[in-house]
């Protein structure tokens, strides 16, 4: 997962269990797994104030893209 801010920002929303980020170019990025990524995506990303891709983790992906699917449908006239 890749964020698009400093990882001194990042920092003070990622806990240990989350994974370990690493400083990338003008971001950061969170290296690590889940076993529960629906969780990880509607509990914890969906609350981060920072733009963010998610590079790998085809489970991951899908439980973001629910998540998304949601807020979109969430705003839809």
């Amino acid at each position: 997962m890749r964020f698009d801010a400093p990882l001194s920002e990042v920092a003070r929303w990622v806990r240990p269990p989350m994974g370990r980020l690493e400083a990338s170019g003008d971001g950061c990025v969170l290296v690590g797994t889940t076993s529960a990524p629906a969780m990880y995506a509607q509990d914890w990303l969906a609350r981060m104030p920072f733009g963010f891709r998610v590079e790998g983790g085809p489970e991951l992906r899908a439980a973001v893209a629910a998540v998304a699917a949601r807020f979109t449908a969430a705003v839809e006239s």
